[in-house]
């Protein structure tokens, strides 16, 4: 009786071994037709390319959020010419604008959406394969240079109000700028003293424009208020002037520029703080020095802040978001400049 028991448990035991072995069978079978259908398909992608002799393929590797390409999949597979995704029978565009500042040129500008899945999937491929994508905004702007892809404007979300990147680019880049301080931890009364005399400059070094954050430091009564919100401290040393010029530079180009002089009784030359505008008496010498600065910090459009100080010129910071009112005195149109500069008009 036992034996029969043995003898069944047996069979059972190389049934379930036999079953499993058939699963694992079919399962071998499955993935090499899978393996053969994936070899045809590349066969297939390399024929288009070998059609197409300058393509080339780009991986794409975008951000967890972007989950609506090609369903859930995380990894794309572009085929690329010269910057341009190949598709039959579809004209893709050399640009793209995300954010609202082209919409006077003839570059198309869907918006810029919360979340990439709220674009529809055609506008998801127009914009991947776009030759350049115009203001995508500093979330997408970050994810898209992650991905290999050209913005425009280049260093222009990470400067934007960044007043210590801005200094730590100029001096890496050896570009004549006031003498500036940044101050983290303790003592750091002490130690700017050492570094600096009275009067000074303390700024917010993130975020702060319009001249808002700009502290003018006459002793360590103001150094210690200042310290007391400010951490780190951003430090320059003051520059007895009367005036700054903003030089707008765009792709390279000089756009505008202007004086910007302090109304009486303030030392801030911003125009939101009282301060007049002039077109008199510009130095070309300070035009050229501006654009030089924007093409060397590889800055796509910025106003620039220049004055002039013991006999040379110094940049003061780069505004990506800078004001209109230079512009609307000479009844310019910023937005029509920048569709103009576009469309090579």
């Amino acid at each position: 009786m036992q034996e029969a028991r043995s003898e069944k448990r047996g069979e059972g035991r190389r049934t379930d071994a036999q079953t499993r072995g058939m699963e694992y069978g079919e399962r071998r079978a499955e993935d090499r037709c899978s393996q053969q259908r994936r070899r045809e398909q590349g066969e297939k992608i390399r024929g288009k390319e070998a059609r197409a002799p300058a393509a080339q393929f780009r991986f794409l590797l975008l951000a967890p959020h972007f989950n609506n390409i090609a369903g859930s999949g995380l990894l794309i597979l572009l085929p690329w010419s010269d910057g341009f995704m190949h598709m039959e029978n579809k004209a893709l565009p050399p640009m793209i604008s995300l954010g609202k500042r082209l919409r006077k040129s003839p570059v198309r500008c869907v918006g810029v959406k919360p979340n990439w899945c709220d674009y529809p999937e055609e506008w998801q491929t127009e914009i991947v394969s776009a030759k350049k994508i115009c203001y995508p905004g500093p979330v997408y702007g970050r994810i898209f240079e992650a991905a290999g892809l050209k913005i425009f404007p280049r260093n222009y979300y990470h400067f934007l109000g960044n007043k210590i990147a801005q200094t730590d680019l100029f001096n890496l880049l050896e570009i004549p700028h006031p003498r500036t301080g940044i101050y983290y931890g303790r003592d750091r009364l002490r130690r700017i003293e050492g570094d600096f005399p009275y009067p000074l400059i303390a700024k917010t070094p993130v975020g702060s424009s319009q001249g808002r954050g700009v502290f003018l430091i006459h002793g360590p009564k103001d150094l210690s208020k200042y310290l007391e919100t400010h951490n780190p401290a951003y430090i320059q040393e003051y520059l007895s002037t009367d005036r700054d010029l903003r030089a707008v530079v765009i792709g390279g180009r000089l756009v505008h520029a202007y004086w910007r002089i302090h109304r009486e009784g303030d030392f801030r030359n911003n125009v939101a703080q009282g301060g007049a505008i002039s077109f008199e008496n510009i130095p070309a010498a300070a035009l050229d020095f501006a654009v030089q600065t924007a093409r060397k910090c590889g800055f796509d459009e910025a106003g620039l802040d220049i004055c002039e100080f013991a006999g040379k010129y110094l940049v003061l910071e780069a505004n990506m978001v800078y004001g209109q009112e230079g512009f609307r005195k000479k009844d310019l149109d910023i937005y029509k400049m920048i569709a103009d500069l576009f469309t090579g008009t």
